[in-house]
């Protein structure tokens, strides 16, 4: 619609509407404004909200427990988790005590899994088979128990199935080429 307003200013000038055309430069001038202060506001809120949300870990480092922020866990350390907590990042369950975890966002079960430290058979089963396994970004909703990190970051489930769909080339949806082909026949009727 910018474009149009702008296209339909320069025309006015073209023609000799003076008045037309100024109008159309203050309507498409207080537009670009008004959207440029309120995309700071939203940056802004997005920061603050960014802020609030750093994810920390519960971890024994040299024989005590502490605190540290989820993106400095590395390969080996050992995570406390509870209910409430989201599971850091990938690790496999060396306690637990009625651990329940909602995998639904890697495997779509509706019901939490519960979880063992019980040895799985050779071979690499499906996210939703690995009862011994933890996985990044998935909300403990009962019980405790103590895991180390077996991968971080990119490694992780979770990243190995981000990294498959940024491969996938994005398609329109039916709406967007519907609202595309709108567009279109808008702009020609202004024209």
């Amino acid at each position: 619609m910018q474009i149009i307003l702008v296209v339909a200013a320069v025309v006015s000038l073209a023609i000799g509407q003076w008045t037309t055309a100024i109008l159309l430069m203050v309507l498409t001038v207080v537009n670009a404004v008004v959207g440029l202060r309120q995309q700071g506001k939203a940056d802004s809120a997005m920061k603050a909200l960014r802020s609030m949300m750093k994810a920390t870990a519960r971890v024994f480092r040299d024989g005590e427990e502490a605190v540290v922020a989820a993106e400095n866990l590395v390969v080996g350390d050992v995570v406390l988790i509870a209910a409430g907590d989201q599971v850091p990042a990938d690790g496999r369950i060396l306690r637990a005590s009625s651990l329940q975890i909602d995998e639904s966002a890697l495997t779509g079960e509706s019901v939490p899994a519960a979880k063992s430290t019980q040895a799985l058979p050779s071979g690499r089963p499906a996210p939703g088979d690995q009862v011994n396994m933890a996985f990044m970004h998935t909300p403990v909703t009962h019980g405790s128990g103590m895991m180390v990190v077996t991968a971080t970051g990119a490694a992780t489930e979770l990243g190995r199935i981000s990294g498959m769909l940024s491969a996938t080339p994005p398609e329109q949806s039916p709406r967007t080429r519907e609202l595309n082909q709108l567009t279109l026949w808008i702009a020609a009727a202004a024209g």
